[in-house]
């Protein structure tokens, strides 16, 4: 066998036996550099990156055992891509303060260093290693990934949380979203959770995984595995596969506070149709969503080619037709000849009409697919494993009466196969553009569980947090903490805030030249005064157009809202 056929077959082999196919090594990387080059405390594998409570570390700070019994906030946050360069206008503080109202915190479309500043980290930690920079210049230069300044403003800010984060080790998606929990160590522990310390450790232990390194290349590595007993976290092993129907596969991690240890399974559901192409479903999309309906949906309608609504819906009228004995020519003599066509004229309108009725909008189909593949796996966890009290939560890009065509109620389809769980918070949660009516458009945000498990957590609580507006979000000097950005805000001060901006710029240093001439250097004047035009632009300018007035808010936090959650640790827990 030569060479290429080996590699061919190892390739297909490792696809088999690791799920996922986008393996990133360049984040298991990242975590190492955020210790190496900044010093974080920090546990680096193929399982999850953990960033644990300082206990120990640090004088004063412990594990209040007493003070985690009792109430218990749990939270869900799209940060809409929290990263060092693609969201560089991002107020931290604010993304910090808000993060700070709940205990544990399952926060979605948190980015690694992307692009220009993975590079950057990268060659710095390159040259570091053969000696060519120092230490100090290399921190001045580190592009700190935005999840990791979030965690050093929440230990700043809240020293005696004792703040912690496990972070997924790479991601399944072409966008490289991460997931992250943020807990208060001062009262909830971190708990190894049984799906990770059985399936997916024993599936890490194949000799080899798939591995991309810093150069796009694909190579092969020994997969890097937590110590024994420490299996706190893990991308859910889900059927072999399935990735290509997943956008992004959940993340999953158990915690313990009182008498009340939890898994939460953080999620962000597809927007786009599996292999959709400029806003189209090609005919690879239409291949995915047929398997979709022929699995979970309409396995009644296998039979039925894989069409276009708009063609299905041809065929059914000359299919009626044809049944009812009428001379009826409802599709053209090309179409006539198209071998889906001639299939399907072959099977009944009763079961033509089921799929049409299911053939709905690509995306909205496959975010309910995905939703229902999930409480699968919850189901599986809960029948398999030893923990009942599982919660999804995260951002379904689905409303709580999604209603397809106006009557097909897939919640309710959905819901029917899992007895007694509960899709909860009906409050809007996407920010529109503008500021038309309440500046809300969309009810994309949910957790979903069932009650008669997960007693201690209360359904009536489930709500929006409006940043926007929370009272509990106050300023003693601004009307709330995004009022210093509102144009209208008479806490606005621009000069200063474009003062501080350029002010952070200082330091910022940048490599210049290529080669053995490759060197850092701080930015020039002339690279501040295009940086700062930008942020003004994005920040103020935005503001000023109507149908885009409320655009800064994505710009320096999010483009949804966050969700909350009261439990209670108190009540007896019964797994």
């Amino acid at each position: 066998m030569n060479a290429s056929l080996i590699l061919l077959f190892t390739l297909l082999w490792s696809l088999q036996v690791f799920a996922y196919k986008e393996f990133d090594s360049n984040i298991l990387n990242e975590c190492r550099d955020n210790v190496a080059i900044l010093g974080a405390l920090a546990e680096c594998n193929d399982m999850y990156h953990h960033y644990p409570p300082m206990l120990g570390k640090t004088k004063g700070l412990s594990f209040e055992a007493g003070k985690g019994s009792g109430e218990i906030r749990i939270g869900g946050f799209n940060v809409f891509n929290m990263t060092t360069g693609q969201t560089k206008y991002k107020d931290l503080e604010i993304i910090t303060d808000i993060i700070s109202q709940w205990d544990v915190v399952g926060v979605v479309e948190v980015l690694p260093a992307m692009g220009d500043d993975a590079k950057t980290n990268a060659l710095l930690r390159n040259m570091l290693d053969e000696g060519k920079i120092t230490l100090a210049d290399a921190q001045k230069a580190y592009r700190t990934p935005g999840y990791l300044n979030v965690l050093n403003l929440l230990r700043k800010k809240f020293p005696s949380s004792n703040w912690a984060m496990i972070l997924s080790p790479y991601s399944q998606s072409k966008t490289q979203e991460l997931v992250a929990y943020y807990y208060r160590g001062n009262q909830v522990e971190i708990i190894e959770t049984s799906h990770c310390k059985n399936e997916v450790y024993e599936l890490l232990q194949k000799p080899t995984i798939l591995n991309w390194d810093a150069t796009g290349k694909i190579s092969y590595k020994d997969a890097i595995l937590p110590p024994k007993n420490q299996h706190l976290g893990c991308i859910a092993s889900l059927e072999e596969n399935i990735e290509q129907q997943f956008a992004r596969i959940p993340f999953v991690a158990s915690f313990k506070v009182g008498d009340f240890d939890f898994t939460l399974l953080a999620m962000h559901a597809r927007f786009r149709a599996p292999n959709e192409l400029n806003n189209i479903c090609q005919q690879d999309c239409k291949d995915a969503i047929k398997k979709m309906l022929d699995e979970e949906f309409d396995p009644a309608g296998s039979a039925v080619p894989a069409l276009n609504p708009a063609m299905l819906a041809k065929v059914l009228k000359q299919v009626k037709a044809n049944e009812a004995g009428q001379n009826l020519d409802c599709l053209s003599a090309e179409e006539k000849q198209m071998a889906e066509v001639q299939s399907a004229l072959k099977i009944s309108a009763k079961v033509l009409a089921k799929r049409l009725e299911y053939l709905i909008d690509p995306r909205v189909f496959t975010r309910f697919y995905e939703t229902k593949k999930l409480l699968q796996f919850m189901h599986t966890l809960k029948t398999e494993g030893d923990e009942k009290d599982i919660i999804l939560v995260g951002d379904f890009n689905l409303e709580t009466k999604e209603l397809v065509k106006g009557k097909v109620d897939y919640w309710k389809e959905i819901l029917r196969e899992f007895p007694g769980s509960e899709l909860l918070v009906t409050d809007k949660t996407s920010l529109s553009r503008d500021q038309k009516d309440d500046g809300l458009v969309s009810n994309y945000d949910h957790f979903i569980f069932a009650k008669k498990d997960v007693r201690e957590c209360r359904p009536a609580s489930a709500r929006a947090f409006d940043f926007r507006l929370e009272k509990s979000f106050l300023d003693a000097k601004l009307p709330n903490r995004v009022g210093k950005y509102i144009l209208e805000s008479k806490a606005l001060n621009i000069e200063q805030i474009i003062g501080e901006y350029r002010t952070s710029l200082e330091d910022v240093l940048v490599f210049k030249g290529s080669g053995s001439a490759q060197r850092l250097e701080k930015i020039t004047n002339e690279e501040k005064d295009k940086e700062v035009a930008d942020f003004e632009r994005r920040v103020f300018g935005t503001q000023k157009i109507a149908k885009f007035s409320q655009m800064f808010l994505q710009e320096i936090i999010s483009d949804h809202l966050p969700i909350s959650m009261t439990c209670d640790s108190a009540v007896g827990d019964d797994d």
